[in-house]
């Protein structure tokens, strides 16, 4: 088995992009490959060293998607492609869900806070004050700016197109942004 490929598995596994198990497999699958070829070779030492280069001709590249959105191209015997690609589907598998549960907790941060004005205005308006209440009621345009921003950006790690971890450093940016625009704005009509 050529070392290029055992450092590959072994680099994906340190990366964690296949689980140690999963790269015992491989290695050994190759390693079968390996052993299954020469035997099936009854040719002499110097024909044997064509049908390495047509061995190496016969492998066949798969790419592995990385955790940053990168892939890894390994070369892998074509007996060891079934296998190799369901390793890469569980791997994509498991990815979608963990991204599909980062989604729904911002998702579930953003619905409380939610929850949280819609009661506070509740609370305002029963209280006695509706002028206060009905100014509660109607977002200023920044107000549904920011919604709309945050329903897009939503959409986008709904759809694939933004990672979660991405979505939620855009979040924190964006309040950020929003309390400093607050803080210039409120220090103006001082």
């Amino acid at each position: 088995m050529p070392e290029t490929e055992k450092e590959r598995i072994l680099r994906l596994i340190a990366e964690g992009v296949l689980t140690p198990e999963e790269g015992a497999r491989m290695i050994e699958a190759l390693q079968r490959a390996q052993q299954a070829q020469p035997a099936a070779s009854s040719t002499p030492e110097p024909s044997r060293e064509k049908p390495k280069t047509n061995e190496r001709q016969n492998f066949q590249k798969v790419e592995i998607p990385r955790p940053d959105g990168t892939h890894e191209t390994i070369e892998v015997p074509p007996a060891l492609v079934p296998a190799v690609m369901k390793v890469i589907g569980a791997y994509m598998k498991e990815s979608a869900r963990s991204a599909a549960r980062d989604a729904w907790g911002g998702f579930r941060v953003m619905a409380s806070r939610s929850l949280n004005e819609m009661k506070s205005n509740l609370r305002s308006r029963f209280s006695g004050s509706p002028n206060k209440a009905a100014s509660l009621n109607t977002p200023s345009p920044e107000e549904i700016q920011r919604r709309e921003e945050r329903l897009r950006l939503l959409q986008m790690v709904e759809s694939g197109r933004l990672k979660a971890e991405e979505a939620e450093r855009i979040f924190e940016q964006l309040d950020a942004l929003h309390q400093e625009k607050r803080g210039v704005s409120s220090g103006q009509t001082h």
